[in-house]
């Protein structure tokens, strides 16, 4: 039987899918100054930039370590 949930693998077909469509993200350097993301960073996305390093906390962040993750396609915690 199939085990854990569909998360993952939805993650990895929607990355896919936005690279193929042309709207690949960047997830190892931060749009504004174009240094690799750190992991104890945060980040927020800018649309039509990328992962810019941010001073705010909240749902719409990431750190990055998370941005590390999701551009090595794995999802250990809920959280990426």
């Amino acid at each position: 039987g199939v085990t854990g949930t569909p998360e993952p693998a939805l993650r990895r077909f929607e990355l896919a899918l936005l690279g193929h469509l042309g709207y690949g993200v960047n997830f190892t350097h931060c749009a504004g100054s174009g240094e690799p993301v750190d992991d104890t960073m945060t980040y927020r996305y800018r649309e039509e930039k990328g992962f810019i390093a941010s001073v705010v906390i909240d749902n719409k962040t990431f750190t990055g370590r998370q941005l590390k993750a999701l551009n090595a396609r794995e999802f250990p915690d809920a959280d990426t």
